[in-house]
């Protein structure tokens, strides 16, 4: 309705058109308020992931780290046939031996 529209209605109907419009306008607040709160949910909710995503990557790294650092042992067979087994401890060879293997 516009201003010049008003003018002709009763007290009666101006009160019903006041009415609608607090109903009307506190449907427009509740809708905004929704918008707002799931707009900070969200952004709530993206940190609490970037913050998870983050904890796993540490632990992942934390794990590999831990792995580079274990020793590992590399069997291998030399010219004459005989088992050459290494042990790396994080990529440096530290001893080697050599056994025979059985034929």
């Amino acid at each position: 309705m516009m201003g010049e529209e008003i003018c002709g209605l009763s007290v009666k109907d101006l009160q019903n058109l006041e009415n609608q419009t607090e109903i009307s306008l506190k449907g427009v607040q509740m809708k905004k308020n929704l918008i707002e709160k799931s707009t900070l949910e969200t952004k709530f909710n993206m940190k609490i992931r970037n913050y998870m995503v983050n904890l796993i990557r540490q632990g992942n790294m934390e794990l590999y780290k831990k792995k580079s650092f274990r020793s590992q042992v590399y069997e291998t067979r030399d010219a004459n046939g005989a088992n050459r087994t290494s042990l790396l401890l994080d990529g440096l060879g530290i001893g080697e031996w050599t056994s025979l293997s059985p034929t």
